[in-house]
């Protein structure tokens, strides 16, 4: 119990998306959008967990 407690206060445990673009490798905050740098619309979506 403690322990769930304390994710939720410290957000650990919560998945966190991650976006960047497979042609530059460039983070994109919006991973519906094209990569602003270079156009692309290959954008690679990585779930992560803390």
């Amino acid at each position: 119990m403690i322990d769930r407690i304390k994710r939720a206060v410290t957000g650990q445990g919560q998945k966190r998306l991650f976006c960047e673009c497979r042609h530059c490798g460039s983070r994109i905050d919006d991973p519906t959008t094209n990569c602003p740098l270079c156009g692309s619309s290959e954008v690679a979506r990585y779930d992560l967990e803390s």
